[in-house]
C-alpha cells in the first residue's frame, strides 16, 4: 500500500509540473500560433513524422478543435505513459470547453526529453473510453 501511495504522490507532483505546459499548448493552439505550439512538441515526434506532416495535422485537426477555446472542463484522468521512443511521462484525458459551452474530449501526452517536458502527442475528439474501451 505504501508503494501505491508513493506512486500516486509522484504522479500528482509530476502532473502539477506539467500543467503549465498543457495550458501553454492549448493557448498557442487557440491563438492559431502554430510556430509556438511546434516548439512545445517532442523533438523525437517532429523528427520521426517530419515538420510538414506535423503542421498539416495541426492545421487540419488541432486549430479547428481549439477555435473558440474557453478553457479546460472539469473532467481529467491522468495515467502514466511512455512513447515509442522510450520517454516516460503522463497522459491527460481532459475535456475542452468551446465557444458554445460544450465540452469535447482531448488527450494530451507529455513526456520528458532531455530533462524537459514536451508534448508527445495530442488527440482531439478522443476520450479515455475511445482508447481503452471502458468508462473512466
Amino acid at each position: 500500500m505504501a508503494d501505491e501511495i508513493d506512486s500516486y504522490l509522484a504522479q500528482s507532483q509530476k502532473a502539477g509540473a506539467y500543467s503549465g505546459l498543457i495550458e501553454e499548448a492549448a493557448a498557442a493552439l487557440a491563438a492559431g500560433d502554430v510556430a509556438h505550439f511546434r516548439q512545445l512538441l517532442s523533438p523525437n515526434l517532429v523528427r520521426s513524422n517530419g515538420a510538414e506532416r506535423i503542421d498539416a495535422v495541426i492545421q487540419a485537426q488541432m486549430l479547428p478543435f481549439f477555435a473558440g477555446y474557453r478553457g479546460f472542463g472539469n473532467q481529467t484522468t491522468i495515467l502514466n505513459t511512455s512513447d515509442q521512443f522510450g520517454s516516460e511521462g503522463l497522459s491527460f484525458y481532459k475535456t475542452v470547453v468551446g465557444a458554445d459551452g460544450a465540452e469535447r474530449p482531448v488527450v494530451i501526452y507529455v513526456v520528458e526529453e532531455d530533462g524537459r517536458p514536451v508534448v508527445a502527442n495530442l488527440l482531439v475528439n478522443t476520450s479515455y473510453a475511445d482508447l481503452h474501451g471502458e468508462a473512466e
